[in-house]
Order: C-alpha cells, then sequence, then structure tokens
C-alpha cells in the first residue's frame, strides 16, 4: 500500500525542493519522542533497497547553491546554515535546529504507517557545503573542549592535590564523568 500522508502532519511546501527529496511533514507529537522537544519533522520516503540505492546515487551528485543567504523585502533570510534561523533552506531540505530540540523522523511510503515503525534520523551536509564561518566555530568549540596541546596526555583526568592533570580541558571538573 502506497502511503502519500503522515497522520495529525501538515506537509510543507518546500519551494524548490528537489524531486528525489522525500515529502516533508511538520507533526505536533510522536509516540517516539518524549516531550519537550521542538519542530517534529517526518520525512515520507521509499525506503525499500533499491530505491534506496537511487537515492544515495541522486544525493552523491546533489549540491547545496553558494548562494544560501537570499533576503527577502522584509529582512528575513530564507537560509543561514551558521545559524540555523528558518525551518526550511531554499533548496527544500528542512532546516533542523537541534540546541532547540528538532528531531526528524522518517516513514517509509510502502510501510504500515505506524509511528512504532518511524526511525529517528539525522540529516548531515558534507563540509565542503559548510561557510568558513561554521568551520570555524566548530574548530573553536572543539579547542576549548581539548585545552591547551601541551596539558593534553593520554590518560584520564586526575587531581593531584588542587590541580588538574592529564587528560582533557573538559574533563577538569568534579562534576564530570569518565566514560
Amino acid at each position: 500500500m502506497l502511503i502519500v500522508n503522515v497522520p495529525g502532519g501538515r506537509k510543507l511546501d518546500l519551494p524548490g525542493r528537489a524531486s528525489f527529496l522525500p515529502e516533508v511533514f511538520l507533526v505536533e507529537r510522536h509516540s517516539k519522542v518524549s516531550a519537550p522537544h521542538g519542530q517534529l519533522v517526518t520525512l515520507l520516503q521509499d525506503t525499500r533497497r533499491e530505491s534506496l540505492c537511487q537515492h544515495f546515487k541522486r544525493m552523491a551528485t546533489f549540491s547545496i547553491p553558494r548562494n544560501r543567504c537570499k533576503t527577502d523585502s522584509a529582512g528575513v533570510q530564507s537560509f543561514n546554515l551558521l545559524t540555523c534561523q528558518l525551518k526550511r533552506s531554499s533548496t527544500g531540505i528542512p532546516v533542523l535546529q537541534p540546541s532547540k530540540h528538532d528531531r526528524c523522523l522518517l516513514q517509509c511510503t510502502y510501510g504500515t504507517g505506524l509511528e512504532k515503525d518511524d526511525v529517528e534520523i539525522t540529516w548531515a551536509i558534507a563540509k565542503s557545503d559548510l561557510p568558513k564561518e561554521c568551520l570555524d566555530i566548530g574548530l573553536e568549540v572543539r579547542d576549548s573542549i581539548l585545552g591547551p596541546p601541551e596539558l593534553i596526555d593520554p590518560h584520564k583526568a586526575r587531581r593531584q592535590g588542587y590541580q588538574w592533570a592529564g587528560g582533557v580541558a573538559f574533563e577538569h571538573s568534579a562534576r564530570a564523568k569518565n566514560v
């Protein structure tokens, strides 16, 4: 049976959406996602093996346009990877904000249509499609987690009197728990 709608979902009209991308629906709640949560997006796509193979081949050559930040007459940006201010891009790809607990689920167009069979997924884009500012912020965060290279050693962080030794800077806290 072909599923063309997500129960309780509102289909998003995404101008510029490539035809091979999944249909996108906003839902208010989902049995696999507990509150509090941000935006819930359910993607409706054929997940049979042969269809996914075709999809992956298309995605391998799909490129996000470099003119990401377009501003309309009201001064609202239609897409901004750095701040992820809006919920959709000019290419028809939904932009989720992990900091606001946005979640994405995948439902097969030839599946049961039941929420219990949906799969939570993550979408990511290639490093080459990220603006330099995004990469710089990521490197800055990484460096602050690791700390100065001369203070890092291969052992877990440990207290020596009132000082920390070894490990990485993120571990230098009484509240840090080794994993």
